[in-house]
């Protein structure tokens, strides 16, 4: 899942996967080939992803692809627990190459 901004040519990617499928590397690899395609084959020049704080895994994931940290904005979303800080992390196109 994602949103596309064609003023700045970036995708912000989306993920979410059951407790019962994590560190089996589904969401590196799965993570990783979008990355990829919208790069390559799409042309974007920015990837953007985001996580609650207190998930600390998913960065590791963004980061493992590729993606840098960027900062944290104080409760600006909201999960299945409540309000939330959230991480931001991008990859720009000329880091990708």
């Amino acid at each position: 899942m994602g949103k596309f901004n064609e003023n700045v040519e970036s995708a912000h990617i989306y993920y979410c996967i059951g407790r019962a499928w994590w560190n089996k590397g589904i969401v590196s690899e799965a993570f990783y080939a979008v990355i990829k395609y919208l790069i390559e084959e799409v042309g974007v020049n920015r990837i953007e992803a985001r996580h609650d704080t207190r998930n600390i895994y998913s960065g590791k994931v963004m980061e493992k692809c590729g993606l840098k940290f960027e900062g944290i904005l104080r409760e600006a979303g909201k999960n299945n627990i409540g309000i939330c800080d959230e991480a931001w992390y991008g990859l720009l196109r000329k880091d990708y190459f």
